[in-house]
């Protein structure tokens, strides 16, 4: 009786939630930091790429927009090199919506230009070393203290932004295992944006 009336709680809480429209139903946003939808991002992206070049948000954009992705390190976790690589095999679906893609992580630059050689990587990767736009964003992981190996690395989060770097939607899972499906997000900027499926 106690767990159906748990159960009962948590599907009226559910239903409570998304009746107040505190989030587009079509996003899946878990952690809720950083800027909103309807925000404008809070650092202009300026940052060294895999190349060494430095790049900002105008130079990374698409014509509708970017896809921005924290990544925890393409270095050393598993999940982040999953996930890069998702995307990167996805670019030419993004690019058809008029997105580009792209990604920052703590990692430094030599290690990004190498992950970004090994496994040909097309967007850009920012190397933020020092975690400045981490920090600007409100994405830190902050259960990691100074002197370990992961201190200053994101929560991994996705950020929809339009051409103007307004945030349009976001997309985060509660654990750094799981990662938002890709289709959800371009499903999700095709049916803002009155695109049909084929972009």
């Amino acid at each position: 009786m106690i767990v159906r009336s748990l159960r009962t709680a948590m599907t009226a809480l559910a239903i409570a939630i998304l009746a107040t429209g505190a989030a587009p139903a079509s996003d899946t946003d878990k952690l809720s930091l950083g800027p909103k939808v309807g925000e404008k991002i809070p650092h202009a992206l300026a940052a060294s790429d895999q190349a060494g070049k430095t790049r900002d948000f105008d130079s990374l954009k698409g014509k509708r927009g970017l896809i921005l992705l924290f990544n925890r390190s393409v270095d050393w976790c598993p999940y982040c090199k999953a996930q890069a690589m998702a995307w990167n095999g996805r670019l030419g679906d993004a690019r058809a919506l008029g997105y580009e893609v792209a990604v920052v992580t703590y990692d430094t630059v030599a290690k990004i230009a190498a992950f970004a050689e090994s496994r040909k990587v097309g967007y850009a990767i920012l190397s933020d070393a020092k975690s400045e736009i981490i920090r600007a964003f409100g994405v830190l992981d902050d259960s990691h203290k100074p002197g370990s190996f992961a201190y200053g690395i994101p929560r991994p989060i996705i950020f929809v932004l339009d051409a103007k770097g307004i945030v349009r939607h976001r997309f985060s899972e509660e654990s750094y295992r799981q990662r938002p499906e890709i289709d959800v997000v371009l499903d999700s900027i095709r049916k803002s944006s009155g695109r049909g499926a084929e972009g």
